[in-house]
């Protein structure tokens, strides 16, 4: 068996802003390493392919697994939220969390910690790639 995942994009605008909606019902397998969000098929605000990944706002509900990972691929990862419970991490205060690294990818991948069968998610991201 697999975690039963769906993974869509809610909204989209010419200036290169997005919603993806991410969602999980764990059988007990969990997640490593998913890549949940590839920056290469989206565009920026000039048309061009994605190359980084701006994180505006996170809204998420985590039930059954201690914490859900995010993180920037990268040669070296960079943790963007660690997400356990449920509440909204709103980075526009400051202008949004902008991926600082370089080599990998660039997706936003999800790791899940300690799930069990009925474990879930329900995360929604707001972001713009540059």
């Amino acid at each position: 068996m697999a975690d039963a995942v769906s993974s869509i994009t809610a909204y989209s605008s010419n200036q290169g802003e997005y919603v993806r909606r991410l969602t999980n019902r764990s059988d007990g397998t969990g997640e490593s390493a998913v890549a949940k969000i590839d920056v290469s098929a989206f565009e920026n605000s000039q048309g061009e392919t994605g190359t980084k990944i701006q994180i505006e706002r996170i809204e998420y509900a985590v039930n059954g697994f201690n914490y859900v990972h995010v993180y920037w691929d990268r040669a070296s990862d960079v943790t963007a939220a660690v997400l356990a419970g449920s509440g909204i991490n709103d980075y526009t205060y400051f202008g949004g969390f902008t991926d600082p690294g370089s080599g990998g990818t660039g997706d936003l991948t999800f790791t899940t910690d300690g799930g069990s069968d009925g474990a879930s998610y329900d995360i929604t991201i707001y972001f713009k790639v540059s």
